[in-house]
C-alpha cells in the first residue's frame, strides 16, 4: 500500500490529535512550572513565617537582693541580659518597680502605662505612679487611679532564692 498524499479529508482527521497532543503539553508543562513554584516557595514562607509560631522564651533575670528593697516605698530597678538571634548578639535592657510590705512578698511592676506604653514614674509626693505622655495615674500596687490607662500595670511573676529577687520576663 502506497502512502497517500495528504488531502483536505485525511488532513482534519490529524489535527484534532495534533491539537490535543500540544494542549497536553501546554497543560503539563504549566502543571511543572507551579510545582516547582510551590516547591520553592514553601520553604521560603515557613521560614519567613517560623518567629510567628515560635514561642517567646522566659528567663528568670536577677533583679537585686531582696534586702535591698525598700518596705512601703516602690524601687526602680533595671535589669538586662544578653541575648542571641540568628548570628545578631544584643543585650536586652528594661524597668521595673519593686515593692514590699513586709520585706518577704514582693510585687514587681512593669514601668510601660498600659495605654500608650510610656514610661511611668514613681512620684513620692502624690504616692502614684505617673505616665508623662496622657497624664495616667497608678497606685502603689499598680491599679489605675486617673486617666486613660485601660488597665493596671503588668505584675511580674518573681521568686526569692537564696535572699535574691528573680523576676520572670
Amino acid at each position: 500500500m502506497a502512502a497517500r498524499p495528504a488531502t483536505e479529508n485525511n488532513q482534519a482527521a490529524l489535527e484534532p490529535a495534533e491539537l490535543a497532543r500540544r494542549t497536553f503539553l501546554a497543560y503539563l508543562s504549566g502543571l511543572l512550572s507551579l510545582a516547582i513554584g510551590v516547591a520553592l516557595a514553601v520553604p521560603l514562607v515557613g521560614f519567613s513565617l517560623a518567629p510567628l509560631f515560635k514561642p517567646s522564651r522566659k528567663r528568670w533575670v536577677k533583679l537585686c537582693q531582696a534586702a535591698e528593697v525598700p518596705v512601703d516605698k516602690p524601687t526602680k530597678f533595671v535589669w538586662s541580659f544578653p541575648t542571641m538571634d540568628g548570628w545578631l548578639s544584643k543585650v536586652e535592657r528594661g524597668t521595673v518597680y519593686a515593692l514590699t510590705r513586709d520585706g518577704k512578698t514582693f510585687v514587681i511592676l512593669s514601668n510601660a502605662c498600659t495605654h500608650a506604653g510610656c514610661g511611668v514614674r514613681w512620684d513620692e509626693e502624690r504616692e502614684v505612679f505617673q505616665c508623662p505622655c496622657h497624664d495616667g495615674r497608678y497606685n502603689r500596687e499598680g491599679e489605675v487611679v486617673y486617666g486613660p490607662p485601660p488597665s493596671p500595670l503588668k505584675q511580674f511573676p518573681h521568686k526569692v532564692e537564696h535572699g535574691t529577687l528573680f523576676v520572670e520576663l
